[in-house]
């Protein structure tokens, strides 16, 4: 017999999520019933639209919690379809995973669910997908807790009392409780933390929470988001892309791309590079760097189409004998002449390009520019063009690899290498100045994501590759070469910066993802340097849990603020009145010291 599915929506705007959609689009292809619940309104089925909500004095605008609307669900079944099988589940779980009768238990009399929590010395299931037998529905004392009025769905703030009375009704019942997880493997969250054993045990769902938990908190809780994606994909790819696109437009990249682990060692790739028709851009004010180039040039496999700027004739003479001598085909290369010196290597492109790039064309572009980074020590800027050069096209293999992912993954828009930290203070201040522009430059051109907090994901030295068609809500945008700053005044807060830290978001816009990449050498090396540092860090920490680090740095800068404004407020009191200053000297010099204790103290 078929079960009856319960649905459950925290919020009617769940409707609208991917992978929501493909639920329902599953269990309506299975042939049961389904049931939509959703707070403060009679159940519906899909199709329907949501009835009016009724008048309730206990329903709240906020999201309903799964477990409340379990037992509507609940009482609904066993007063309309009690001889059936009954299975909840919901917008806060993923699944079902698998299309071929993929949410059906085996032990159909037996209660099952993903996990259990001890609660109160009773066993609670998971509310992420729950399957209940007829019998239990059968069973008179469980009929009658469910009818009295201290039920907890007429109180829908008293999560505590549901809880309570799941763990009571699954107590009653005979039927065994079966989990995919064991007792010791579960616990507050395992659908969330335990989403790759659970997927590797061919469980029908997990929870959709996984993008929603703060990346910090899965890392002290030992889980693999990243291993759970792979898993999902590999078993079932529609779901795992619903989920992708649930919740990239709507999350700051640097989380999402964490969480989905878009960071990625790339090792060299001996098949054939896949067919794709690829350009490579080259801004050259210095054109005697297309020598330090050509490496990553010849690296690109195929026949690709070669774009050159630069900004005198001379100049591009120069790179024309180059070209000569080097034996470019001059069926497959263009030298450009940009209009004016301005904007650099970021005008060159989203201007001088344009044509090219809205063609249709090309599958991948890959930028390449005469980098100098003339505001640092030689050395140091030497280190930044290696770091982008081999992490970008160290070898015909690597390239190959890169290459080879844009062809696997059509939701890939961008490859940048990690962003830079040996030699510059990037880590935690990355915006340099440039967010204002960055907030400005969104609001004008509608971009839906959130603008990363500290150090936005982006391509750092604007060396990277991409797919045109993440890209061209910005080489469609009216940039006129008078909106960059003329030289030599190409610096923070300019057009040129501005842009370099929005590519990303772009192509987050329009549903593309980006990959970080790394040889092995590189991510060893860079590893090594980030552990270094956050050693020397951690070690003048009251411990090492990163949550309590984070909570007591804040609270020393909280008191230095208070501190600051007290000292400032107290200045100019005694500037008012010496009198009184002189006479509440002691007392502020006591709050002073307190203030300047608590900055040391841990939380």
């Amino acid at each position: 017999m078929k079960p009856v599915v319960h649905y459950a929506l925290g919020h009617r705007s769940e409707l609208a999520r991917p992978h929501v959609r493909l639920a329902l689009e599953r269990h309506g292809a299975h042939g049961g019933e389904t049931v939509l619940h959703l707070a403060g309104r009679p159940p519906w089925r899909p199709g329907e639209g949501p009835p009016p909500a009724r008048p309730s004095p206990t329903h709240h605008a906020r999201p309903a919690s799964p477990l409340l609307l379990l037992f509507q669900a609940m009482r609904h079944h066993a007063c309309r379809a009690p001889e059936r099988p009954f299975l909840f589940t919901g917008a806060h779980a993923l699944g079902p995973i698998g299309t071929q009768h993929g949410h059906m238990p085996r032990r159909r009399r037996a209660i099952f669910c993903l996990a259990t929590e001890e609660w109160n010395g009773r066993l609670f299931p998971a509310p992420e997908y729950l399957w209940l037998p007829p019998t239990f529905f059968a069973d008179r004392r469980i009929r009658e807790r469910l009818e009295r009025p201290s039920a907890p769905i007429t109180r829908l703030a008293d999560e505590r009392a549901a809880r309570q009375l799941l763990a009571e009704l699954v107590a009653m019942c005979r039927e065994p409780l079966h989990s995919c997880l064991s007792p010791e493997e579960s616990g507050p969250l395992a659908t969330v933390f335990q989403a790759d054993l659970l997927i590797e045990r061919g469980a029908p769902a997990i929870s959709s929470q996984l993008f929603e938990i703060d990346p910090l908190v899965h890392d002290i809780n030992g889980a693999d988001t990243g291993r759970a994606l792979a898993l999902l994909r590999q078993r079932d790819a529609p779901l795992e892309r619903a989920l992708r696109q649930t919740h990239l437009r709507n999350m700051k990249l640097r989380d999402y791309s964490i969480l989905a682990g878009r960071y990625e060692v790339i090792l060299p790739r001996e098949a054939p590079p896949p067919a794709l028709s690829v350009a490579i851009l080259v801004h050259l004010y210095y054109p005697h760097a297309l020598r330090e180039l050509w490496p990553a040039i010849a690296a690109v496999p195929g026949q690709p189409h070669l774009f050159v700027t630069t900004d005198t004739e001379e100049k591009a003479e120069a790179i024309r004998a180059q070209l000569e001598e080097l034996s470019w085909p001059a069926s497959r290369r263009l030298i450009r002449l940009v209009e004016e010196n301005r904007g650099r290597d970021m005008a060159a492109l989203f201007i001088g390009f344009r044509e090219e790039m809205l063609s249709g064309r090309f599958d991948i572009a890959l930028r390449l520019h005469s980098k100098r980074t003339p505001q640092v020590p030689p050395r140091v800027g030497r280190a930044f063009r290696e770091h982008l050069l081999q992490n970008l096209a160290a070898s015909r293999g690597h390239v190959s690899a890169i290459l080879a992912r844009f062809a696997e993954d059509p939701a890939l828009g961008i490859v940048i290498p990690p962003v830079i930290h040996r030699g510059f203070a990037t880590l935690g201040h990355a915006w340099f100045g440039n967010r204002p522009g960055a907030r400005h430059l969104r609001r004008d051109m509608g971009l839906v994501p959130p603008l990363d907090a500290s150090t936005p994901i982006a391509p750092y030295g604007t060396m990277f590759w991409f797919r045109p068609a993440a890209l061209e809500p910005l080489f469609r945008w009216r940039w006129r070469w008078r909106h960059y700053n003329p030289e030599p005044h190409h610096v923070d807060g300019g057009l040129a910066h501005v842009q370099e830290r929005m590519i990303c978001l772009v192509a987050q816009h329009r549903g593309f993802e980006t990959l970080m990449v790394m040889t092995p050498e590189n991510a060893a090396r860079d590893y090594a340097a980030l552990e270094h540092k956050l050693q020397a860090i951690a070690a003048h920490m009251p411990d090492g849990n990163i949550l309590h680090q984070l909570a007591w740095l804040k609270g020393r800068h909280s008191c230095h603020r208070l501190h600051d404004a007290l000292a400032r407020a107290y200045l100019r009191l005694g500037r008012a009145s010496p009198s009184l200053g002189r006479a509440l000297l002691p007392a502020a010099r006591c709050l002073s010291r307190w203030l300047r204790g608590k900055e040391a103290l841990p939380p």
